[in-house]
């Protein structure tokens, strides 16, 4: 296969594999604006998660708490500016699993 083939190949696998990652920051989405005082993240995991916790600008991980089937983490106080938030969750089996890292924006006032 020609180099550049592979290089087309290697990209639309990695957007599946995004699609498919079993564990997301729905929301924000990707360079979603921020414009209230207060936000709710909210994350996608699997079933057998038993602990879902935020990282926010590669600080300390947040625990976020579950209702509905999802998880979810209220943000207050937060700067403006760009920022990354990360989830991991560990599952029943002691297996952990990170998110891709969601690049947001936050304007307020």
């Amino acid at each position: 296969m020609a180099k550049h083939a592979k290089t087309v190949v290697g990209s639309i696998k990695q957007k599946l594999l995004k699609r498919l990652l079993p564990v997301r920051i729905e929301f924000p989405q990707e360079n979603e604006t921020v414009v209230s005082s207060l936000y709710t993240f909210r994350m996608v995991v699997p079933e057998a998660a038993v602990s879902v916790d935020l990282c926010i600008d590669q600080g300390d991980w947040m625990p976020c708490r579950e209702s509905v089937g999802l998880w979810w983490f209220d943000w207050t106080d937060f700067d403006n500016g760009e920022h990354e938030a990360v989830c991991r969750i560990r599952q029943q089996d002691g297996t952990v699993l990170v998110s891709e890292p969601r690049i947001f924006f936050v304007k307020r006032g």
